[in-house]
């Protein structure tokens, strides 16, 4: 994990997202990579249990970060299907 992470990542959880948006988006991506697999569909409730995951114990909500990622562009959905995927490299 790179070393500016380290405020906002410990042992595979998220403790908080940056207020600073380019931070923000420094942990974003490694979330999106670190957590969703390339060339992959997830339905909701998948992205959600796996934001859970990482949300434990944090400061933030997994719905938040799940808006967050799709925000940033590190998650792509399908506005009819609902289905989320990671976002191409």
């Amino acid at each position: 994990m790179p070393h500016e992470l380290r405020g906002f990542l410990q042992d595979g959880r998220l403790l908080r997202l940056p207020a600073k948006y380019g931070k923000q988006l420094l942990v974003l991506d490694y979330l999106a990579r670190a957590a969703f697999e390339p060339d992959r569909i997830y339905d909701e409730p998948a992205v959600n249990d796996i934001l859970r995951g990482w949300c434990e114990r944090g400061q933030t909500d997994h719905a938040a970060v799940r808006r967050a990622l799709v925000e940033a562009a590190q998650l792509r959905r399908d506005p009819v299907q609902g289905w989320y995927w990671r976002a191409e490299d």
